[in-house]
């Protein structure tokens, strides 16, 4: 890959936005204080991922990286952990080199923090305690176990070092770096995150710089800057199904890839030594003024109860989070409206379709094909209206007699339930939401000689049958389909995909 040193540009606009809510998590661990990644791009690019690591989390964080330098293009990592400690941390631990103190510090860091990718487990509590011997007891809270001669569960009542840096001194309610257990502990985070953004930092080498310590006052000009966020000053997105912590990470994304370029300038009524410090050693949060951090008290609007504002919000979120990038643009749609059915963005990561699928679909919906389904709920998912007037919605799975010949036949309801579609198969689009067995009987009784159809839609689900039976479908090159691998799918995602690719199917 040919990476660019320096892409100058007039003005510190970036193409994309990756935000970075941090754990500091001793287990692999998802959903609510976890891990969230965001992104942001001004090309449509969007994403939001809840690795269970760090080190998983990081390795996703250089993908993304390597993918906008690859299409040159400027990216922002903005993180909501300290990326430095209070001014002379650095002289009480003896670093004096020739670097900055914050870089120091960084490796410093890097070298004492043992933290497994796999296991999530890190020593922060042994290498607080250690730092403590020298710099006196400034970090604190641990669990007992991890208590000992320099590390106290308690707040120390007098410590050598400021309790808080010059920027957490204009956020009254900013947790001290020192704080390493319960609510607020954003010091296990800064131990575990600086070790990991040095890491990032030699991986990029000179396409990677650190505001402000390396910018100064600027968005500086090198493709990736790494920034400091603090999510509470901009209002949370309400994702549903989804905590908190998601919601933050694209509401920050979403506000950082427009934001006023003087959220770079930081507080201009710093005396030059606490300016000095800052940018040495301390760092500081982007946003954050004598002015501007009022807006962290503002409480969050309440969600919106009009229906046709929710509709618009909900679509707005998904197109903000969805990352389409592995997939074909004609997909794109199906996609988004399988990410609205689940309000998760992952659930497409195995959508595939064969060549001309998408457009087969389509046309066959528009002509007012018959929709044969295997599933009385992926029926009644479709939205009938925007197919042409007469369009035939057919599920035969509650025929009288039907469970009685598949007892005797030793086989499902749903899979004799296909030996009906036969006489309208042809040109059809059929829609198999539920039942593994219905689908391998699809692809038996056309291998028998039954009608094509026009396409068919693979979404069934379960963990007997449903990953083969859709990478059977998958092998085939006679047939048009489209299909979510693996073991997810079922009625709403089946009707979901129907919906998409009905007329009107995306709202604008």
């Amino acid at each position: 890959m040919s990476i660019p040193t320096r892409m100058p540009r007039a003005e510190p606009r970036f193409d994309a936005v990756v935000t970075v809510d941090w754990s500091a998590a001793a287990k692999p661990t998802t959903g609510a204080d976890s891990i969230w990644l965001a992104a942001v791009g001004r090309d449509g690019w969007a994403g939001l991922v809840n690795p269970p690591t760090r080190g998983a989390a990081m390795a996703t964080l250089r993908h993304w990286l390597a993918r906008c330098l690859e299409r040159r293009q400027r990216v922002l990592v903005a993180c909501d952990f300290p990326l430095g400690f209070p001014r002379g941390t650095a002289q009480a631990l003896g670093l004096t080199g020739g670097e900055g103190a914050w870089l120091a510090l960084w490796r410093r860091l890097a070298r004492d923090l043992v933290d497994d990718d796999a296991a999530n487990h890190n020593n922060r509590f042994a290498v607080a305690s250690a730092w403590n011997a020298a710099l006196g007891p400034a970090f604190w809270g641990c669990p007992p176990a991890a208590a000992g001669t320099h590390l106290n569960p308690r707040k120390p009542a007098h410590r050598p070092l400021p309790d808080r840096r010059l920027v957490e001194e204009r956020m009254p309610t900013a947790q001290s770096v020192w704080k390493l257990y319960t609510t607020g502990s954003v010091g296990s985070q800064a131990l575990t995150g600086m070790a990991r953004l040095l890491a990032l930092k030699d991986h990029f080498g000179n396409n990677l710089s650190v505001w402000p310590f390396e910018t100064s006052w600027s968005a500086g000009t090198t493709p990736v800057v790494v920034a400091e966020m603090y999510p509470s000053l901009h209002p949370a997105e309400v994702l549903p199904g989804l905590p908190r912590d998601a919601g933050q990470a694209v509401a920050m994304a979403r506000w950082l890839i427009d934001a006023d370029p003087a959220v770079f300038q930081g507080e201009r009524g710093l005396q030059p030594a606490e300016d000095a410090a800052v940018r040495q050693e301390e760092g500081w949060v982007l946003g954050v003024s004598g002015q501007q951090t009022a807006v962290r008290s503002a409480p969050a609007a309440p969600p919106p109860t009009d229906p046709a504002e929710i509709y618009r919000q909900s679509w707005s979120m998904v197109r903000a989070v969805t990352d389409l990038s592995h997939l074909p643009a004609e997909l794109h749609p199906v996609a988004r409206r399988l990410v609205h059915s689940q309000a998760d963005p992952e659930v497409i990561a195995t959508l595939a379709a064969s060549p001309g699928a998408v457009t087969a679909a389509r046309a066959a919906l528009a002509a007012g094909a018959a929709v044969l389904c295997d599933a009385q709920m992926v029926a009644h998912g479709i939205i009938a209206s925007r197919l042409p007037s007469g369009t035939q919605l057919l599920c035969t799975l509650d025929h009288p007699d039907l469970a009685t010949r598949a007892a005797a036949a030793g086989t499902t309801r749903s899979a004799l339930a296909v030996e009906a579609w036969v006489p309208h198969l042809a040109g059809a689009v059929v829609v198999i939401g539920n039942a593994p067995t219905a689908l391998m009987r699809l692809l038996a009784v056309i291998d028998q000689g039954a009608p094509r159809p026009a396409v068919v839609l693979g979404f069934c689900v379960g963990f007997v049958g449903a990953t083969e039976a859709k990478e059977a479908l998958m092998r085939r090159n006679d047939l048009a389909w489209i299909a979510l691998g693996g073991r997810r799918g079922g009625s709403a995602l089946a009707a979901a995909a129907v919906n998409a690719l009905a007329p009107g199917g995306e709202p604008a």
